[in-house]
């Protein structure tokens, strides 16, 4: 029984026969009662993706996105019994589709790094406490929330028409606040040498200024990009 109602209810089509262990009356026929539970099924997703990737509708419109996610449910339906994760392959569904895909993407990392583990964030007074001796094989952490995308769209202005336009970003979690930024190559390939778990030395070999890096170093410790 339960089994008959799951692929009822998460059919992208239309319930058009009801089982005969689910009853009706004149008022409301067994088709139409199961109907409810199919469609609720859907726009509950529905709202939910809505939230979580609010530019892509404004981008799209309301009438287009829905067509867009009854194609993308079809492809990757929810594996999980959270919705926290029904959009997390939106951005490769989207993969051709030039700036919505780049703008999926974008947005799916806030919501990842908004939920990312908590970590002890790195001061200066901790920094100060590392002999300089010991600096070109330091090693430091990003936080757990940091993300770090390369795209090719300005997505991350939420202007009204997107431009072509090669963004480096970073979106991380400060308290409980989503940040983002754009950032340059060179900052980009330093903070991807630290995810790999580079040490400070070839870290600083990314950049063609290494003294660079140590104002980059202040802002990442200032704004908690980096964990003990």
């Amino acid at each position: 029984m339960q089994a008959t109602l799951w692929q009822l209810i998460t059919a992208p089509e239309n319930v058009t026969d009801a089982p005969v262990f689910v009853e009706g009356d004149p008022e409301l026929p067994a088709v139409e009662r199961v109907n409810i539970y199919a469609n609720m099924y859907f726009f509950r997703i529905l709202d939910c993706l809505k939230e979580d990737f609010p530019s892509l509708v404004k981008i799209l419109g309301d009438r287009e996105f829905h067509n867009l996610i009854v194609q993308y449910l079809q492809v990757y339906p929810p594996t999980h019994f959270s919705l926290r994760y029904v959009g997390q392959h939106l951005s490769e569904f989207l993969k051709g589709r030039g700036e919505l895909a780049d703008l999926a993407q974008f947005e799916w990392a806030q919501i990842e790094a908004f939920d990312a583990a908590d970590a002890q964030v790195l001061t200066h007074e901790d920094l100060q406490k590392i002999p300089a001796d010991d600096w070109p094989e330091m090693k430091l952490q990003l936080h757990p929330s940091c993300q770090l995308l390369h795209v090719h769209y300005n997505v991350h202005e939420i202007c009204p028409n997107i431009q072509t336009q090669e963004t480096y970003l970073r979106i991380w979690r400060q308290n409980l606040n989503v940040y983002h930024a754009a950032i340059s190559a060179d900052e980009f390939a330093a903070l991807k040498a630290i995810q790999s778990g580079a040490c400070f030395a070839d870290v600083c070999a990314q950049v063609d200024d290494a003294h660079q890096v140590m104002t980059w170093l202040s802002g990442w410790i200032s704004q908690g990009l980096l964990v003990q």
